[in-house]
């Protein structure tokens, strides 16, 4: 969905709610912040590999979907990085990681990785955003199940995203 606001000169920030969980709920979502409510703030959205996930799409081509999403920002930018992500934060001079939950699961999970980013790097603080109500129940395999059985997932990813999977799923069952 385009929108004139906010306006390609502006800049995201962290309490602009509706963007920042726009981002959020992709959970990739790693905030650079000297204090977080100056509208001067760098984002570094990091995309990354989870070893224990089977991607669908490769962080070359989620970090291309995330470039278009956030590009109307002039101060988010996106990179691929498969290390520890609280040391990339450290390389930046980041303060603040940002971590999108979407429900009591998502949030053990990022609640115990936040105290070894913190066992880590203690000067690096970490900050649950969750997402709104709509997006709860969403996970990301049910997602790419209905998009691979042809059905209607634009009220649930960005265009882009809905576009590159009717896209995935035509070359894989096409």
């Amino acid at each position: 969905e385009d929108r004139v606001f906010p306006r390609p000169d502006e800049r995201l920030r962290l309490q602009d709610s509706e963007a920042g969980q726009q981002i959020a709920q992709h959970r990739h979502l790693e905030h650079h912040a000297e204090g977080h409510q100056h509208p001067q703030d760098e984002v570094h959205v990091v995309v990354s590999e989870n070893s224990a996930k089977n991607y669908l799409f490769t962080a070359d081509e989620r970090r291309i979907m995330m470039e278009a999403i956030t590009k109307k920002y002039g101060n988010v930018h996106v990179h691929v990085y498969d290390g520890i992500v609280v040391s990339f934060a450290e390389s930046l001079g980041a303060k603040v990681l940002v971590r999108g939950i979407r429900n009591i699961t998502d949030f053990a999970y990022e609640f115990d990785l936040s105290l070894m980013n913190k066992g880590l790097n203690q000067k690096i603080e970490t900050v649950f955003l969750p997402t709104e109500p709509k997006y709860f129940v969403l996970k990301s395999s049910g997602i790419k199940e209905l998009a691979s059985l042809g059905g209607d997932i634009s009220g649930m990813v960005p265009k882009i995203v809905e576009e590159e999977l009717k896209k995935k799923f035509q070359r894989h069952n096409g």
